[in-house]
């Protein structure tokens, strides 16, 4: 077991959270170019995956699920319905999961928002125009 962490530890460590958040996709990393991966020995490298996968564990006890990807599979199995919304000129689907609510890639959304619109949604539309869809007329969810 690791007592202290080395520089060439810390650079494995990062360098193993950077490629599985770019795998799983869930977040916007502010950084994500990660240093070459470090030579450790075999030994090394287990006893870091095993520190990583604990870092993991606990992250997720405590409301952070940094590394774990959200699926239609994953929520399906944990809620029993999806939630679709249909009108003349979107469809959209989503369903809950524990720490919010999620929205299946191919859901759509109408770009310009009512009047009667809470600003807070206003906020998370302009948000998710930036960071997390296509821009058309409609929102197109890629991810």
């Amino acid at each position: 077991m690791i007592n202290s962490f080395t520089k060439t530890h810390v650079k494995f460590l990062e360098h193993t959270a950077i490629k599985q958040a770019i795998e799983i996709n869930r977040w916007k990393l502010d950084n994500s170019s990660a240093s070459n991966l470090p030579h450790v020995t075999e030994s090394m490298e287990a006893d870091l995956l095993d520190c990583f996968e604990t870092t993991k564990i606990l992250l997720s006890t405590l409301g952070f699920p940094l590394f774990e990807p959200i699926s239609r599979v994953t929520v399906t199995t944990k809620n029993e319905g999806i939630f679709v919304k249909k009108s003349k000129e979107i469809v959209a689907d989503g369903n809950l999961i524990d720490d919010g609510f999620v929205v299946f890639k191919g859901s759509e959304a109408k770009l310009n928002t009512t009047p009667s619109c809470h600003k807070y949604l206003i906020d998370l539309s302009f948000n998710l125009l930036f960071h997390r869809a296509e821009k058309s007329s409609l929102i197109s969810f890629v991810e």
